[in-house]
């Protein structure tokens, strides 16, 4: 799962554009989230169904929380796919020194 992240200041305010993309994968068993499928298998291997009767995914049409971790990749200018500075959008640079 990738978040692309774009920080922008309007009137010295800070915000963010987010988009969500990519694949993830969850054990039916434990509810667990994997990000790429050789982990999942290696994960399966040693699950087994008998300890749980209901699988463990969320139910339809309901609201699950999502962690994020932010980093920064210095490649996101060069992106053609980096978002355009609207007009009084300003770029916001996060210190974390």
């Amino acid at each position: 799962m990738r978040l692309n992240v774009k920080f922008r200041s309007r009137n010295g305010i800070p915000f963010s554009i987010e988009r969500l993309s990519g694949t993830q994968f969850r054990c039916g068993v434990c509810g667990k989230i994997f990000f790429n499928r050789t982990d999942l298998e290696k994960h399966l291997k040693n699950e087994s169904y008998a300890k749980k009767t209901k699988p463990a995914f969320p139910e339809l049409n309901e609201n699950i929380s999502v962690g994020v971790l932010y980093s920064q990749d210095n490649r996101d200018r060069t992106n053609s796919k980096y978002s355009r500075l609207h007009n009084g959008d300003e770029n916001f640079v996060i210190d974390d020194k």
